[in-house]
């Protein structure tokens, strides 16, 4: 049971990674929202990636 609920973490993890990142490629404006898309970021790649 609790590696559906790993599995489903990561996926979901992966999903809002992806989203941000789509954001970060098409923001062009604001220099500020990148710096707040790329510190949302941060603790969900280390995640994927399994550091703590």
């Amino acid at each position: 049971m609790s590696l559906v609920i790993m599995i489903a973490y990561d996926v979901l993890c992966a999903f809002l990674a992806g989203l941000l990142f789509w954001n970060f490629v098409r923001e062009k404006k604001s220099r500020d929202d990148l710096v707040l898309y790329l510190l949302v970021m941060v603790p969900l790649i280390l995640r994927l990636l399994r550091i703590k």
